[in-house]
């Protein structure tokens, strides 16, 4: 491998040897400030930044996330990290790396662009910031759209992290993320970033990990506020008693009630009020979307 090659030099050549997707200059993800579960990226597509998680199933493993109890896996389709950012304030899971496989893995992540992995030119980033504890080492993995015509080798992009018993705050730039140098278009045609957790058959690690907040280089100290999504400011919602109220949105909207346990329990296109009698008293998250239209917020039902 040749690192005589300077960072500086190989952004460049990557920039000019294959036009992407490009992604804002920067982005920052807060879970303490999150309401979505979703990573603003600057992609343009709606299903870009969804946290998602993936384990050693399909090698036969058994390692797996323990999700706050009161996020069932077993009654839920989707992962509600909206939920549990409104309720701990980032991402706190359980890890789990089990029997089954020579090398169990869990992790999650978010693809940059969108759903279908294709990939975005993400050097402005300068690299990755994170806010996190954790009991076990990780690594932050950089997903390739084309992995296998990128690398020269069957192995990930990535830089691991110690673990932490209190939240700690790192920067790593791109330059110190093992096999990046020489892959002149891996920052250009990059689909995801992954946290992942991986150990030796037999150990059966377990620990705990919380991540705060992710961002690109720089933006994980404070200085810097966190991108949400864009919100329609003229939507207007309010609960009264059993009746939610709407107002300054378009018809044509879709309206979506989630438990704590992620189940949509009500949806229906905008009218001007919403009847919740028949849903048992709690908290919900109520979701707005449509043209122009991404409001998402907290409703107590008494």
């Amino acid at each position: 491998m040749n690192r005589g090659f300077t960072f500086a030099a190989l952004a460049c050549a990557a920039t000019a040897a294959f036009a992407a997707n490009t992604v804002r200059p920067t982005f920052l993800w807060d879970g303490s400030t999150e309401t979505e579960g979703r990573v603003i990226t600057g992609s343009p597509e709606e299903t870009s930044g969804y946290w998602y998680i993936y384990d050693d199933a399909n090698d036969h493993g058994t390692s797996h996330f323990i999700f706050p109890p009161e996020f069932d896996l077993n009654t839920y389709d989707s992962y509600p990290f909206a939920l549990m950012t409104e309720e701990y304030g980032g991402i706190k899971l359980g890890v789990v790396l089990d029997d089954g496989y020579e090398y169990p893995y869990v992790g999650l992540g978010f693809n940059i662009w969108n759903e279908d992995q294709d990939g975005a030119n993400i050097t402005a980033w300068g690299g990755i910031c994170l806010e996190y504890s954790s009991d076990l080492d990780f690594s932050v993995v950089l997903g390739i759209e084309d992995q296998k015509n990128i690398l020269a080798y069957n192995g990930d992009i990535e830089k691991r992290v110690g673990k932490s018993d209190s939240l700690t705050v790192v920067d790593i730039p791109w330059e110190h993320f093992y096999g990046l140098f020489g892959e002149k278009n891996a920052l250009t045609q990059a689909a995801a970033i992954k946290l992942k957790f991986q150990g030796e058959a037999g150990t059966k690690a377990k620990g705990d990990f919380f991540l705060k907040k992710i961002g690109s280089l720089g933006t994980c100290d404070g200085r810097v506020t966190a991108i949400r999504p864009t919100v329609n400011s003229q939507v207007n919602v309010s609960v009264s008693g059993r009746t939610v109220n709407f107002g300054g949105v378009v018809p044509s909207a879709k309206v979506s009630v989630m438990d704590l346990q992620g189940h949509i329990v009500k949806s229906s296109t905008v009218a001007s009020a919403m009847d919740l009698n028949a849903l048992p008293a709690g908290i919900y998250m109520l979701r707005v979307q449509g043209h122009g239209v991404n409001h998402i917020q907290k409703i107590i039902l008494k």
